[in-house]
């Protein structure tokens, strides 16, 4: 009997036993991000894989954070910096006096390893080669754009030689880009027209010469384009080839309907100044 009763008081207690407390610790951290830099203003949320909890801390100006009574678990971790997210982990264990250090450039290193596992060597090479050709492809860009700012404030400026130069380097680095080719159109016509008005004739005809070329180049990559085709017709027009110009001029009007009485305006100007008025009148009749 004594030893029933014994046994009955144990099952008593396990009943109502607590269970043991979460283990809770200070969480100290710092951000790093993909340039090497503390990354300061950022807001790191942690919500547990168990309960829901949520736990919410921002970095400092040197990208570290600390938070307290953090209890030892799994959580999803996200970092976001002005909005967007930057980084994102739905398993990360915390435990007791656990440091919280995330090198950006790191991580994403090892998540694009994880993403090489199990490929061949010859298909690593074709991914590394694309990486490198988006890359390339980017900064490329990049150096373009900045080319053409510099042509356009050149230009602006009247700086007709300096803005044409910046261009031609620009070409240099892609040369399958109509759009550079009529940008140097454009400002090889600004620079005729300044020669032109300056009197020097032998100077606005080397200019308009090169614009016609620069747009045979634009129009050879894109020959859909009318506006290329009507500026085209109005180098041509400008050298006293009224026949060729006229034939540009018509087939801008025919690629772009909607835009076709000002092509054929401007064909009725170039056949008038030709001394042709009944076909520049038919010209302006269509316009």
């Amino acid at each position: 009997m004594r030893t029933v009763y014994y046994v009955g008081m144990l099952a008593l207690i396990a009943a109502f036993a607590f269970p043991a407390p979460a283990q809770l610790a200070p969480l100290y951290g710092k951000i790093t991000g993909e340039d090497g830099k503390p990354l300061a203003g950022a807001t790191i949320v942690m919500v547990n894989n168990d309960n829901g909890r949520q736990y919410s801390m921002k970095t400092d100006k040197k990208g570290e954070f600390v938070a307290v009574n953090i209890p030892a678990g799994m959580y999803h971790l996200t970092i976001s910096q002005d909005g967007k997210v930057v980084y994102e982990a739905p398993g990360k264990s915390i435990r007791a006096e656990n440091d919280l250090n995330i090198d950006l450039a790191k991580e994403k290193a090892a998540a694009k390893e994880r993403g090489m596992q199990g490929l061949t060597p010859e298909q690593r090479k074709k991914i590394a080669e694309e990486q490198q050709a988006t890359e390339k492809e980017r900064a490329d860009i990049g150096n373009m754009n900045q080319l053409l700012a510099q042509a356009k404030t050149a230009s602006d400026a009247g700086d007709f030689p300096s803005a044409i130069a910046s261009i031609k380097q620009a070409i240099q680095i892609d040369s399958t880009r109509d759009l550079l080719w009529a940008r140097l159109g454009e400002t090889y016509l600004s620079a005729a027209s300044k020669a032109s008005a300056g009197g020097n004739r032998e100077a606005a005809a080397e200019d308009y010469n090169q614009a016609a070329e620069a747009y045979r180049k634009a129009i050879s990559i894109k020959p859909s384009e009318a506006v290329y085709h009507n500026n085209l017709g109005q180098a041509l027009g400008k050298l006293g080839k009224g026949r060729e110009a006229a034939d540009e001029y018509t087939t801008a009007a025919q690629l772009d309907p909607v835009n076709a009485g000002t092509y054929y305006f401007n064909l009725g100007a170039i056949l008038t100044n030709a001394g042709k008025i009944e076909e520049a009148n038919a010209a302006f009749d269509r316009a």
